[in-house]
């Protein structure tokens, strides 16, 4: 026994000196950069990327394996960039644990570590041959693999079975990681970002156990600007045996700008668990929150909190369908003077690439303040589908917008389908309506539609039917006759309320709109033809701003100077013998400098037009403003900055109106416009009593208008109107003055030759021919014609403007009287012909007429004067004298009938020329 222990003593201890001495030559003879330049070669031969170790390979066995790299690095596949590269790295490895199939690393230290990923426009990341193998794997291999794949499906057939337990044990005391930094590039969207100063730490890493992990690090890029912190902290667990992973009490906080959006912070906060035999992602307790601010292109959204909740969903990597329940979103915050709130709930969800399963949806969103609330829902009953083709039975909206006292309610409701190949939306089935209420007034408008959106084809189409105002009952004609046979005594005695007239027939109710759009991403084109029975604005929009009449400017008294009645009637004293008469006092024209120096103040700046495409419009009625306007049709094209409307028509104030319009241009004046329009038995008087606030001239006339003019507000445009202007009336009537007085000179010459002007029937002026032609420039315009006839007078001669930004004419013209008789004194005499020198001037709303008595006397007066003035001087008689009024004269009384006569001379030159 002694002697065979003997031997055992001895034979360890030879064995125990052998692996010493082997021990001893192998660190003696062993160089590990051998090795480490084997493996670059092999890396470049397999994965065509250069391994590079700069540094020596330190090894060393006792009393631990211990390994140090410096300067290791490894480039991108068939380039010299850097993906990867780490400036120092050291792993410790305790040998005894080895024997027993455990892997104890006391310490792993990374320092100066940099990865760079690029993902090109392709959307390949430049990693991807590294999770792919090699690319020149062997043939052998491949084959090898083939030999195997029943084998592999029988492992993976066998479910819970497959479970494999590692025989290897992990136990690392622990993980460093220093100054690191992972750069990101996306060449498709030009995104450019990096995590900075990079830092990991963990505690006792081992299978099955929990342990703390900790990251901080700092967010940077110019693309989108991204300079934010990023600290993570979690509680990890590996479990390779079960193949579990898990991630608990996951906190993620980015403080700091994030492109547009500043969080403060953007947190992230959950537990995650992943099944690799079940390939499937558990979330738990999932939280993202978001706080700060976000800068759009609407302005700037302020006092941000929003957060998005899922206590509980699974994630299915084999279907790639995440499902849970009670998924909720919640956002709230603020834009300048406005609140808004959203709120989205999906109560139960299964969401899949290609497959839906029992979702429902409810959404709601506020906007409230600066005088207006808007509050929005929809409700989105189950969805159901497969293979991209997702359909819902009901899809609901309820909007209702409040500001001002005033209010709109949309409610629709339509079946939905969704088709993910072709992402086209449609709403087959859209029914609804629409309330207006303003003041003590509403409306409500049944719709129907059908909406399509083809996301693919870029292409959206609406057709959409409305009943715009609901049609009134009609009156039985057999009715209306009868309660229209009342007797005069009953009528008298008993006065009835005025019934509507019986409504027979009439142009519909529905308004029909088509409208598609197209290639919205790149060109975006549109076509929209409405059609409509009958479209009163007035009661569709009761809270629209009228459209104002351009204000007459009033004409402003000189510096201390009392306003006196002659005055206030304008022009009203006569000039002075031997004078010229000066035009009235204008206020200047505003000069097409002036007015585009001007133009940022009166002009809005508006947005240039993006789309382009073709309207058609057929109206057959029309109430604007309380009046009606009939069978409008119009085509118009519309380009970036141009609008075109090759043809208009339309029926109003008894005339049929046609034209063409186009608004835009090329160069940096996209809001000139030019017009063109003709019209015959157009009713002047309520035209210029609606449009202009007066209502003097009445009658049937022929329009031409050529004009151009900048801008679209009144304020503007009047100032840069130009062109050329027609107006031709067979007949009509002037209300507010009799020109036939200017036949009765001697009550002119009691007046000053100021012509009656007001209300009153006497006061009308019955002509028979009127021809008018203008030439406007900056907004004033010329009288290149005018041609008036009346039974009496006729214009002859005129001249004058029209300021049309300052609401004034002057007009100067010779008046022509035929036949006209003048007496005083008991004298009496008569003029064949009489040219009477007139001038018309002031605001449109207070003409003043006034005759010229300089020029009126330098003319044909001048000789009708002579029997008159010898019938009044002394030792003259008048002509044609009484006989009998002769004899009966006393001649007592000569010399005192001679001076009376002086005195009167005086009296009538003095009325005649103003002195």
């Amino acid at each position: 026994m002694k002697k065979w222990f003997k031997r055992i003593v001895i034979g360890t201890a030879a064995l125990a000196l052998v692996a010493v001495v082997g021990a001893a030559l192998f660190l003696l003879t062993f160089d590990p950069n051998t090795y480490a330049r084997k493996l670059e070669e092999a890396v470049l031969e397999k994965y065509q990327r250069v391994l590079t170790i700069e540094g020596d390979v330190e090894l060393s066995l006792f009393p631990r394996i211990g390994l140090t790299l410096t300067g290791v690095s490894l480039s991108e596949p068939d380039s010299e960039a850097t993906f990867a590269s780490v400036d120092r790295a050291r792993v410790a490895v305790a040998i005894w644990p080895l024997l027993s199939n455990s892997l104890v690393i006391d310490n792993v230290m990374v320092e100066g570590f940099g990865v760079n990923i690029v993902r090109n426009e392709q959307g390949q990341l430049n990693f991807q041959d590294l999770l792919d193998g090699p690319a020149d794997a062997p043939a052998a291999d491949a084959q090898a693999d083939s030999k195997t794949d029943d084998a592999a499906s029988h492992v993976a057939a066998s479910g819970s079975e497959r479970v494999r337990r590692s025989t290897m044990q992990i136990d690392i005391a622990g993980l460093d990681l220093r100054q690191g930094e992972i750069a990101f590039v996306d060449q498709a969207s030009g995104t450019h970002v990096k995590l900075a100063n990079l830092a990991a730490l963990a505690g006792r890493v081992t299978f099955r156990q929990p342990f703390d992990f900790s990251l901080t690090g700092r967010l940077a890029g110019d693309a989108p600007h991204t300079d934010a912190d990023l600290t993570a902290n979690a509680v990890l667990m590996l479990d390779p045996d079960a193949m579990k992973y898990a991630v608990q009490k996951l906190d993620v906080q980015v403080t700091g700008a994030l492109g547009r959006a500043t969080a403060e912070p953007l947190s992230l906060r959950g537990n995650l668990t992943y099944d690799a035999v079940a390939r499937a992602l558990r979330i738990g307790s999932g939280e993202l929150a978001f706080r700060g601010q976000v800068e759009t292109g609407e302005g700037l959204l302020e006092q941000i909190e929003s957060g998005l909740s899922v206590p509980a969903a699974e994630f299915d990597l084999s279907s790639l369908m995440l499902s849970g329940d009670k998924l909720t979103a919640r956002a709230k915050g603020q834009r300048a003077a406005e609140s808004f709130e959203f709120a989205l709930d999906l109560p139960k969800y299964a969401l899949g690439l290609g497959e839906i399963r029992d979702t429902a949806a409810t959404a709601r969103f506020r906007l409230f303040g600066a005088g207006r609330t808007l509050d929005a829902q929809l409700d989105l009953a189950p969805i159901q589908g497969e293979k991209g083709i997702f359909k819902s039975d009901s899809l609901s909206m309820d909007a209702t917008l409040e500001q001002q006292g005033r209010k709109v309610g949309i409610a629709l409701v339509s079946p939905a389908q969704f088709e993910a190949a072709e992402t086209h939306f449609s709403l087959p089935g859209l029914t609804g309506q629409v309330v207006l209420e303003a003041d003590d007034a509403s409306l409500t408008i049944p719709l129907d539609a059908n909406l399509q959106i083809k996301g693919k084809a870029e292409e959206l189409a609406l057709d959409l039917a409305a009943v715009l105002e609901p049609a009134p009952e009609p009156i039985p004609v057999a009715e209306a006759a009868s309660d229209a046979a009342t007797t005069g005594e009953e009528a008298a005695e008993v006065p009835e309320p005025a019934k509507p007239a019986p409504v027979i027939e009439g142009p519909g109710r529905t308004a029909e709109l088509k409208a598609t759009l197209r290639k919205w991403s790149a060109e975006p084109a549109f076509d929209v033809n409405l059609k409509a029975g009958r479209l009163d604005l007035d009661r569709l929009l009761p809270f629209a701003v009228a459209f104002a009449a351009p204000e007459v400017a009033q004409p402003q008294p000189e510096e201390n100077a009392e306003a006196t009645e002659e005055e206030a009637a304008g022009s009203a004293e006569v000039p002075a013998a031997g004078t010229d008469a000066e035009p009235a006092a204008e206020q200047p024209a505003a000069s097409p400098a002036a007015a585009a120096q001007d133009k940022d103040a009166q002009q809005p700046e508006k947005p240039r037009t993006v789309y382009a495409g073709k309207v058609q419009l057929a109206v057959q009625q029309l109430i604007f403003q309380g009046q009606q306007i009939d069978d409008i049709s119009a085509q118009a094209t519309l380009r970036p900055d141009d609008l075109q409307v090759s043809r208009f028509g339309l029926r109003a104030y008894g005339s049929a109106l046609t034209g063409k319009l186009s608004l835009g241009g090329t160069g940096a004046e996209p809001d000139q416009w030019h017009l063109t329009l003709q019209g015959k038995g157009l009713e002047m008087q309520p035209l210029l009593s609606h449009w202009a606030g007066f209502d003097y001239l009445s009658g049937a006339a022929e329009l031409q208008l050529d004009l151009r003019g900048q801008g679209l507000e009144p304020a503007y445009w009047l100032n840069t109107l130009s062109g050329k202007a027609r107006l031709r009336m067979p007949d009509g009537k002037l209300h507010g003055i009799d020109l036939g007085e200017l036949a009765r000179l001697d009550d002119l010459l009691q007046r000053k030759g100021v012509l009656s002007t007001g209300d009153g029937v006497a006061r009308l002026t019955e002509f028979k021919a009127l021809d008018a032609a203008l030439t406007f420039d900056s907004g004033i315009g010329t009288i290149d014609r005018l041609t008036f006839s009346h039974a009496a007078v006729t214009f002859r001669n005129s001249s004058g403007r029209l300021d049309l930004p300052a609401g004034t004419l002057d007009l100067t013209t010779t008046a022509r009287l035929n036949n006209v008789s003048i007496s005083t004194g008991g004298v009496k005499t008569s003029v064949r012909r009489l040219d009477v020198p007139l001038r018309i001037s002031g605001p449109w709303s207070g003409l003043n007429y006034q005759v010229q008595w300089q020029g009126l006397a330098e003319g044909a007066l001048k000789g009708a004067l002579a029997p008159l003035l010898q019938g009044l001087l002394p030792g003259s008689e008048p002509a044609a004298p009484d006989a009998a009024a002769t004899q009966a004269e006393p001649a007592a009384s000569a010399s005192g009938s001679a001076r009376q006569r002086v005195e009167e001379l005086g009296k009538a030159l003095k009325g005649l020329f103003g002195k």
